[in-house]
């Protein structure tokens, strides 16, 4: 078993995702640490049914908000000896400075593997800044339901990032329609509009026009929108109704190249910014070719991790996708069409 005898410290562990991933790594021999901030009941429940795989297991209860409880939680922790994993659960944890506060706390080595969390850190941030991005983006980590905690949560996360980068980076966050009860939504984006974010994406959901425009009367950081639109009809209410600030087609999800395009003259014609998502290869042609792009978005991970890097689900279907540098992606106008092959021998291996 790959992880045998090792530990790993999964943040929110008890239920969804979190849970999940307990037990994988339980499966390749890991021992597990579940972190819980509430149900008691779950918590210990999760860890009888991971020590029935055969390893060891315990639970501790602790906020990741809250500084004081984390440092406790740590402190037990290294007191015990234990921790070669920390796993933030689907970014529940904001993981830089959650692991900072203790290195500061204590002179206690720790064979950290970031594993599973969507949200980036201080250090993440200022690595992506040092690549040559001219922005970043994170997940919202929390909704209506966990009230004005989950909000201070949200804030301590676009605090972290703003501090790390400076006023000189753009930053952004999206809530990926997750803050869909519009009061919630108001109240969120106003705590948020001091740092200064180039945008909010998606914080309602998709068909929510009336939504969109009352939010936009009532908050000073733009609103971004789009990507679950999927044809020029749905975006040409956006548009034309004024919904929304930025509109952000996903190429993939409306039909390609020439509804993107009939998209973009749109929006140039009523001055709307255009920042298509996701770069996708064909997504970058589509931005060289669009004077109303303000930004191409790239899947970037810090240096660290780009030897471990594998590429995303279509990487394997694709040869010479193209690479971001510096913090830009050039175009290269020597090769045909989009400049991508098809991995035909990869392709050919899932011929039913």
């Amino acid at each position: 078993m790959k992880l045998k005898d090792k530990w790993a410290l999964v943040t929110g562990g008890s239920r969804g995702i979190g849970r999940g991933i307990c037990f994988e790594l339980a499966r390749e021999g890991c021992n597990i640490i579940v972190n819980y901030v509430s149900s008691t009941d779950k918590a210990i429940k999760t860890v009888t049914e991971i020590k029935c795989l055969g390893v060891d297991a315990y639970a501790l209860k602790a906020d990741v908000s809250d500084r004081d409880a984390v440092n406790k939680m740590f402190k037990i922790i290294s007191e015990r000896n234990e921790l070669d994993i920390v796993i933030g659960n689907a970014g529940v944890v904001e993981m830089q400075p959650f692991l900072e506060i203790t290195k500061e706390a204590w002179d206690f080595q720790i064979n950290i593997n970031l594993v599973g969390s969507f949200n980036i850190g201080q250090e993440a941030a200022k690595n992506f800044a040092e690549q040559g991005y001219k922005g970043v983006k994170q997940r919202a980590c929390a909704g209506p339901s966990e009230g004005k905690k989950g909000m201070e949560r949200n804030e301590m996360l676009v605090k972290t990032v703003r501090e790390a980068v400076g006023d000189n980076i753009s930053i952004m966050i999206d809530p990926y329609m997750s803050w869909a009860e519009i009061d919630y939504a108001v109240e969120m984006i106003k705590r948020l509009d001091k740092y200064n974010l180039d945008w909010v994406e998606e914080p309602l959901l998709p068909d929510d026009f009336e939504g969109y425009k009352y939010l936009r009367s009532k908050v000073e950081t733009p609103i971004a929108a789009g990507e679950h639109e999927f044809t020029k009809f749905g975006h040409k209410d956006l548009i034309v109704n004024r919904v929304v600030d930025i509109i952000q087609p996903d190429i993939r999800r409306m039909g390609g190249l020439t509804e993107a395009k009939k998209v973009a003259t749109l929006a140039e014609a009523f001055g709307i910014p255009y920042a298509p998502h996701v770069a996708y290869a064909e997504t970058i042609h589509l931005v060289v070719s669009c004077p109303m792009v303000r930004w191409a978005e790239d899947i970037c991970v810090p240096s660290w991790e780009k030897e471990k890097q594998e590429g995303g689900f279509s990487d394997a279907y694709i040869i010479g996708a193209p690479k971001a540098e510096n913090g830009f992606i050039e175009v290269d106008d020597t090769k045909p069409g989009l400049g991508i092959e098809l991995n035909m021998e990869v392709i050919e291996k899932l011929r039913i």
